[in-house]
């Protein structure tokens, strides 16, 4: 009898998280991406620039030319 009783429980557990991680992983909506203009400092032309990346946060951005200089903008 205890070890129905506890087949019973472990079935049961199981069936009680796999339905709680199921249940937990709803997608979250980042809103509507759209394009911005930035301007470029005076110092770069926009022939300069060859590669650009942006932090997850928006918070920094980067800018290389392909050879020796990288440009990070703290103010996104």
């Amino acid at each position: 009898m205890k070890k129905e009783l506890v087949k019973i429980w472990g079935v049961g557990l199981t069936l009680v998280l796999v339905a709680s991680m199921l249940l937990a992983a709803a997608p979250a909506s980042a809103g509507t991406l759209s394009w911005g203009s930035e301007d470029l400092p005076d110092e770069l032309m926009s022939g300069d620039i060859l590669d650009i990346a942006a932090a997850a946060d928006g918070s920094a951005i980067y800018a290389a030319n392909g050879t020796e200089e990288i440009w990070r903008s703290t103010n996104g």
